[in-house]
């Protein structure tokens, strides 16, 4: 063998380095993650994360002024449930407005929305959803969204994307 060969081996080792390094940091290619507890959530285009804790995180879009409020509320299939007693603990609230609420079917998961008004804080229309995906029960608070399309648009591409975090060990 010539100094050509040798050459070409060692480059090929040091670029499939490189790439083992890019593969094992890298869960996603495209867009933005986060993790909540053991799923991965993608980010809606223009978001970008804020205060994060192991079972919620906060999703900003520092432009619109969007927020997005993940919460993972545990393993089990709650997602119902924790939507009739936030509903029920709405419809008490007398500082609170129900505009709307019902369940849609997104990507093949149930979505229990709520949409309402709170009188005691200056905010707009709040969106609540709660889900049941990669065996955890999500509860998500969408704020100060001025438009019903972005809302849809941001609450499909949630439910579509997340997944479980296949780093670390599965319950």
């Amino acid at each position: 063998m010539d100094k050509k060969w040798i050459l070409i081996i060692i480059i090929l080792i040091v670029g499939c380095f490189f790439l083992h390094n890019i593969v094992d940091s890298s869960t996603t290619v495209g867009n933005a993650i986060t993790v909540v507890n053991k799923s991965v959530v993608t980010l809606p285009d223009g978001f970008s994360i804020g205060e994060s804790e192991k079972n919620s995180v906060e999703l900003l879009d520092e432009k619109t002024g969007e927020k997005i409020y993940i919460t993972d509320l545990g393993k089990t299939d709650s997602a119902e449930k924790e939507y009739n007693e936030a509903l029920q603990s709405l419809e008490y609230n007398t500082d609170t407005y129900i505009i709307d609420n019902y369940t849609s079917n997104i990507n093949n998961t149930n979505t229990y929305l709520i949409t309402f008004e709170n009188h005691t804080v200056n905010t707009n229309t709040v969106y609540l959803a709660y889900i049941y995906s990669c065996n955890h029960t999500f509860r998500m608070e969408f704020q100060n969204y001025y438009d019903n399309n972005g809302f849809n648009d941001d609450l499909n591409f949630i439910v579509s994307t997340i997944s479980p975090d296949f780093k670390q060990s599965q319950d």
